[in-house]
């Protein structure tokens, strides 16, 4: 959960950094209500990432031949997530 929590944190606070230099460093006056619903779209496609990832996380647990070893159990996971 916390991880979640810190991810949606980090978006949010990376769209308002993005705003800053969209509007004072490249001078783009243009906005729209659209703008501000993108970060919904990609905190929802974060989430589910970050779902698919967990869980691909939980089931290599239950390998056998990956207990004890976090870099095979990471490397199978990462693969059966992408």
């Amino acid at each position: 959960m916390l991880i979640g929590i810190l991810s949606m944190f980090m978006i949010a606070a990376s769209y308002f950094i993005t705003q800053v230099i969209y509007a004072k460093v490249l001078g783009i006056e243009f906005y729209m209500s659209m703008h501000s619903l993108m970060i919904l779209a990609v905190m929802a496609i974060s989430a589910d990432n970050k779902y698919i990832t967990y869980d691909s996380w939980e089931q290599s647990g239950k390998i056998l031949e990956f207990q004890g070893n976090l870099h095979m159990r990471m490397a199978f996971s990462w693969k059966r997530s992408t």
